[in-house]
């Protein structure tokens, strides 16, 4: 067998060489680490139009290697908790887009804690700001329900102020649309967020809803806005009068 003594000077630089390769691992490593916990957080600001502005809400979220975001924008009467895509951060530039109205990218600077940008509608660039503040305190809870009626089981969202006492509640239906409950959200918010429970649920066959697509609004339909309602009622601290089957 052929053994070679390595020489002291030889041992010297095999180990800064691996303390060179450690550090650059390292460094890779943290990069993404950095740039994660550089937008981590909750965002306001607004949206400059022609003679208007809009009010933005992000929320970014860091881990597992990756970004995840929603946007509120409370004036367009729908948009809340929607889902953004293609985020990135590379070192002060920030990308994401909205994937809703034929998608709307936005492209910003991190200055410390404000993000300010452009974003694109219709091909038209308008100017952004976001700054970093505390999250504010939760208004509501968020309930996951399901009832039954004959062989249908919906599958919903109780939304549940935070306050005390008992709760005035609504329940939103669906019409014809095989909509899910992410339909109703952004009403759904604006109520509970003024102390008033309120259920929205997955449409028949939608979603996470069991049972056949096609509404029978005479019966069906009516049988299923008495559940929802006896549920939001019981649980939001009032007797219902109508009886279901219900189960949490």
């Amino acid at each position: 067998m052929f053994l070679y003594d390595i020489s002291g000077k030889e041992k010297r630089v095999m180990r800064t060489s691996f303390i060179a390769c450690l550090f650059v691992l390292l460094l890779i490593f943290a990069i993404p680490s950095h740039a994660q916990n550089q937008i981590a957080g909750y965002w306001e600001g607004v949206g400059n139009l022609p003679n208007d502005e809009v009010k933005l809400t992000v929320k970014f979220k860091a881990g597992n290697g990756s970004i995840q975001g929603t946007i509120d924008i409370p004036d367009s009467g729908f948009i809340f908790g929607s889902p953004l895509s293609n985020i990135s951060v590379n070192n002060s530039k920030v990308h994401f887009e909205v994937p809703r109205e034929g998608n709307v990218p936005f492209d910003g600077e991190i200055q410390g804690e404000t993000i300010s940008g452009t974003f694109q509608f219709n091909k038209v660039s308008f100017p952004f700001v976001l700054k970093r503040t505390a999250l504010p305190p939760a208004l509501y809870r968020e309930e996951e329900v399901h009832f039954q009626n004959r062989d249908s089981r919906l599958s919903g969202t109780l939304l549940i102020p935070v306050t005390n006492g008992k709760h005035p509640a609504i329940v939103f239906h669906h019409g014809a649309y095989q909509d899910t409950r992410e339909a109703w959200r952004f009403f759904a918010d604006h109520f509970a967020r003024r102390g008033i429970a309120t259920l929205i649920y997955d449409n028949r066959g939608s979603g996470e809803s069991t049972g056949y697509r096609r509404m029978d609004f005479a019966t069906g339909g009516r049988a299923f806005k008495r559940c929802g309602v006896h549920y939001a009622h019981v649980r939001a601290g009032r007797d219902g009068s109508q009886k279901c089957t219900l189960r949490v």
